[in-house]
C-alpha cells in the first residue's frame, strides 16, 4: 500500500516536471519563457516527490525552480527554494551537498537585501555540520559572524563567534581557537562587557598553556591588567595560581585550579579542555648544551665534594631553568688594575764595584722620547 502511495506521487511529480518544462518553451506566438509558471510548477513537483521518498528527484525540482524564480528576478523565492533542496540533502544525509545550497542560498538572499535571514541560513548549515565536521561548522560560523558584523549586531557577533570557538577546540583546532577568542575578546570590548572579557582571558591562557606557550599566556595575564575590574576579579587568582603551577610541574596544583568554577562554568568544549591540561613534559635525555649554556667554573670542584642528586631533583632543576624568568644579572664592581705604563719610573737594584747592592732610581724611557746613546753623548761633551 505504501509502494504504491509513493509510486503515485513520483508520477504526479513526472507530469508536474512536465508542465514546467511546457511553460519554458517558446513558439511563434510566445516569445518569452513563462519563468514564474515554470518555477511553481517545479516546486509542486519537488514536495511531489518528497512525498514519494524520491530525494533526488526532489532535490533536481528544487534547483530547476530556483533557477527559474532567479530568471523571474524573484531572489527571495530563489533563496528559497535552494533552502528547500538543502533540507531535501540533509535528510538523505547528504551534508556536504546541504551546506552547497545552504551557502548558495545565504548568498541571494544576502544579495536581495535580506542579511539577517542570509545569517540565520549559513547557522544552519553550520548546525549540520557540527557533529560530523566541527572544523568546517566552525568556518561557516565565522562567516556567519562577518554577516552580522557588518550590520553591527555586536551581541548576535560575540554569541556566533563563541560557537566557532568551541568548534575550534573540538576539532583540535588551537591556533585557531586562539584567534577567534582574539575576536571574541574584540567584540566584548566593542560592548563595554569587562566580565566576560575576564572569561576569554582564562580561556586564552588556557590555549597557550595546551601548545606549550608558557610565555605568551604570561603575556595573555600582563595585558588582561589593562581591562577594568580584572586585577581584583576571581580569574586573575585563578590564572595567577595556574600559571605558577604549570611552571613548577605541579599536576595536584593544576587540576585544583583547572577544577575551579572559572573554569568548570564554562561552556563544556572549555571545561574539557582544562580537565584535560596536564603539566610540561620535560626530555631529560637532550644534552645540557642544548637546554643551558654551561657557566665555566672559577675554581676545579671534586666530586667528593658534590653530593649526588636524585633524578627528580634532576628533572625539577632542568624545569626551573626552562620556565624560570631571566632575571638582569647584578654587575660585579671592576677591579682597578695598575698598569705598567701608569708608572713612568721603576726602582731598580743594580750592583757596585764594591759588591754592596744599593737602590738606584733608574728612569725608564716614555714612549715617543729619543734616546742618546754613550758615544753620542761623548761627542756632544767634545764639541763643548
Amino acid at each position: 500500500m505504501a509502494s504504491s502511495i509513493h509510486s503515485s506521487k513520483v508520477k504526479d511529480g513526472d507530469w508536474l516536471m512536465e508542465d514546467g518544462e511546457k511553460c519554458l518553451k517558446t513558439s511563434l506566438f510566445k516569445w518569452t519563457p513563462n519563468y514564474d509558471g515554470a518555477a511553481q510548477a517545479f516546486s509542486k513537483a519537488a514536495v511531489s516527490y518528497k512525498l514519494g521518498k524520491a530525494y533526488d528527484k526532489a532535490e533536481r525540482a528544487y534547483v530547476r525552480s530556483a533557477d527559474a524564480y532567479a530568471n523571474a528576478n524573484s531572489l527571495f523565492y530563489s533563496a528559497k527554494a535552494l533552502e528547500d533542496a538543502a533540507v531535501v540533502c540533509k535528510e538523505s544525509k547528504r551534508l556536504d551537498d546541504a551546506v552547497k545550497y545552504f551557502r548558495e542560498a545565504s548568498g541571494r538572499y544576502n544579495e536581495n537585501g535580506n542579511p539577517d535571514t542570509a545569517g540565520m541560513v549559513m547557522e544552519k548549515a553550520a548546525k549540520v555540520m557540527e557533529l560530523s565536521e566541527p572544523d568546517k561548522a566552525a568556518v561557516l560560523y565565522m562567516e556567519v559572524a562577518n554577516i552580522q558584523e557588518v550590520e553591527e549586531k555586536y551581541r548576535e557577533v560575540s554569541n556566533t563567534v563563541r560557537k566557532a570557538l568551541n568548534m575550534f577546540i573540538r576539532s583540535k583546532q588551537l591556533s585557531k581557537a586562539i584567534k577567534a577568542a582574539n575576536r571574541l575578546q574584540s567584540t566584548y570590548g566593542q560592548l563595554q562587557g569587562w566580565n566576560h572579557i575576564h572569561q576569554v582571558t582564562a580561556v586564552k591562557v588556557l590555549l597557550h598553556l595546551h601548545t606549550g606557550d608558557l610565555v605568551e599566556a604570561n603575556q595573555v595575564y600582563s595585558e588582561a591588567f589593562s581591562v577594568v575590574g580584572f586585577d581584583s576579579s576571581d580569574e586573575a587568582a585563578v590564572i595567577e595560581r595556574l600559571l605558577a603551577a604549570f611552571g613548577e610541574g605541579d599536576e595536584e596544583e593544576i587540576t585544583k585550579c583547572t577544577s575551579d568554577p572559572v573554569y568548570k562554568c564554562m561552556d563544556n568544549e572549555v571545561a574539557k579542555l582544562a580537565k584535560s591540561l596536564k603539566p610540561a613534559i620535560v626530555d631529560l635525555n637532550v644534552a645540557p648544551s642544548q637546554t643551558t649554556q654551561q657557566q665555566p667554573t672559577d675554581q676545579p670542584s671534586s666530586s667528593s665534594d658534590q653530593p649526588a642528586t636524585s633524578s627528580e631533583a634532576t628533572a625539577t632543576d632542568e624545569r626551573a631553568q626552562l620556565f624560570a624568568v631571566t632575571k638582569p644579572k647584578k654587575q660585579l664592581p671592576e677591579e682597578t688594575v695598575a698598569s705598567e705604563d701608569d708608572d713612568k719610573t721603576s726602582e731598580l737594584t743594580v750592583p757596585t764595584a764594591d759588591n754592596n747592592v744599593v737602590n738606584d732610581v733608574v728612569k725608564s724611557p716614555v714612549e715617543g722620547e729619543e734616546t742618546v746613546s754613550d758615544e753620542e753623548e761623548e761627542e756632544i761633551l767634545d764639541i763643548n
